[in-house]
């Protein structure tokens, strides 16, 4: 073999070397890459499930103090419907007037009846105010 024989075969295995080396540095390489990428994406997903976890306590939060009101307002409806029922059980308006209706119209009627019946007798009658007195003395008016 000669000088330039060997020159040639340590130029090739210098090549074959030096692609060898450059694979594994470029394998070594990727895999850090892909290390710090994997490191980093965890963090990321870490900080999102942490910023996750703490909206999820504000809205629980939130939550709370809804049901809280909504429970006050179901307090304050159970009141009124209270308050309905003792209105609607109350005389109103229009009870009163037909009572007063259906007690002074026979009354009406009775004293017509009297008129009537004792037409002479009711001229001579005193004033209300003098019946009134005796009516009470008598204990027939309280």
């Amino acid at each position: 073999m000669q000088a330039a024989d060997l020159q040639q075969i340590k130029e090739i295995i210098e090549d074959v070397v030096e692609d060898k080396v450059r694979r594994v540095v470029k394998e070594v390489v990727k895999e850090e890459v892909n290390s710090r990428v994997e490191e980093s994406e965890t963090l990321i997903i870490l900080a999102i499930a942490k910023s996750f976890d703490e909206m999820q306590r504000q809205f629980d939060g939130v939550q709370e103090q809804f049901d809280g009101i909504q429970g006050q307002f179901d307090g304050i409806q159970g009141q009124f419907d209270g308050i309905k029922k003792i209105l609607d059980n109350k005389a109103n308006e229009s009870t009163v007037l037909h009572w007063g209706d259906e007690q002074v119209v026979p009354l009406k009627n009775d004293v017509d009846k009297l008129k009537y019946l004792h037409k002479d007798e009711w001229k001579s009658l005193p004033d209300s105010g003098t019946v009134s007195r005796i009516l009470v003395e008598q204990g027939i008016k309280s």
